[in-house]
């Protein structure tokens, strides 16, 4: 399998005293699990600052900042079969007014009139960056008005074309993404609500349950005694029962005839 780098750099050049040229380099190799990328900067041909990584991702995305009104990066990378150092772009960048400028380069080493998948990769990492939420328009414009300033660097259609692609994507998992959370939400609220309802049926249970006790113990006093007495001959005492109501009743006694008088004496 041959191997190829991709190469991006999105150049934001600001105007003033001093310009300053800011450069979003983002460097891909498919085919390594650990290599090596330098990054070196010369203004007028001296030395202006160099970076080393190494890394175990495919993609790196990394911001140099210089104060220059021209400037030169190199990228070196060991995403080689022998995994010896190799040059893979020399970039020239220079401002010539005091308008604010961005360029984005896409640079496929081992297919350069193949720059498309950059192209949207790019975007991709750029939108998520510069515009995470919220309207991504005044973006929008600031890339498509790169795309036509810079036409003699690459195509227009090119750029364009994979920007929209770009863009589709980021607020397609966007909304992907907020569905996902308010799912989530409802999810969660509902748990909630459903538990408090059967919080509240229990103690519903247990209320009824404890007033349809104390209402069946409150029936089951009625107004029973056993308290009279009546005497028998023998001498024996038999308890009555009087029941709901209490009637006063005469003396009961034995005479010497055996002769019983209830309430009064009849003649």
């Amino acid at each position: 399998m041959r191997l190829f780098v991709l190469l991006v750099a999105a150049a934001l050049f600001k105007s003033g005293d001093s310009a300053t040229i800011k450069v979003e380099f983002g460097i891909y190799c498919p085919d390594k699990t650990i290599w090596e990328y330098k990054i070196k900067s010369q203004v007028s041909g001296d030395p202006a600052g160099e970076v080393s990584f190494k890394t175990t991702d495919h993609f790196e995305f990394r911001t140099l900042d210089n104060e220059a009104t021209k400037i030169t990066h190199l990228v070196e990378d060991t995403c080689t079969a022998d995994e010896k150092w190799q040059t893979s772009s020399t970039m020239d960048f220079s401002v010539d007014d005091k308008n604010v400028v961005y360029f984005f380069i896409a640079l496929n080493l081992k297919s350069k009139s193949d720059t498309s998948a950059v192209y949207e990769k790019l975007f991709v990492h750029y939108l998520q960056k510069e515009c995470p939420t919220g309207d991504c328009s005044a973006i929008r414009d600031r890339i498509l008005a790169s795309c036509k300033f810079a036409q003699d660097i690459y195509e227009v259609k090119i750029c364009t074309d994979n920007f929209e692609k770009a863009l589709k994507v980021v607020l397609e998992n966007r909304f992907t993404s907020t569905q996902t959370s308010m799912t989530i939400i409802f999810i969660i609220i509902g748990s909630v609500v459903g538990v408090v309802l059967l919080i509240s049926l229990i103690v519903t249970y247990f209320i009824c349950k404890r007033k349809k006790k104390n209402k069946q113990t409150g029936s089951g006093m009625t107004g029973t005694r056993t308290n009279s007495k009546t005497m028998t001959k023998s001498g024996t005492t038999k308890q009555g029962t009087t029941t709901g109501t209490f009637q006063k009743t005469g003396t009961v006694g034995t005479g010497g005839t055996g002769n019983t008088t209830t309430g009064g004496q009849r003649y």
